[in-house]
């Protein structure tokens, strides 16, 4: 995906300009099987959290989906 793409990129421009190389890069769900594959591809180490998530609401989609639009 084009996104992932910017997104991996613009990390490694960052990175490439410090002295430390060490960084954490945090993204939604939607994007971690492709910062996954890009970040074992480029050689990186990658961990993935996922939250364990129970129920959700009708009242909870629609706040998420309201702080989401705007």
């Amino acid at each position: 995906m084009d996104r992932e793409n910017h997104m991996m990129e613009n990390a490694r421009k960052i990175l490439a300009s410090r002295e430390n190389k060490k960084a954490v890069l945090i993204t939604g769900g939607f994007h971690t099987d492709g910062i996954k594959e890009k970040a074992l591809a480029s050689g990186s180490s990658y961990i993935g959290i996922t939250p364990a998530i129970g129920e959700i609401r009708t009242e909870d989609q629609h706040n998420y989906l309201r702080a989401l639009l705007g």
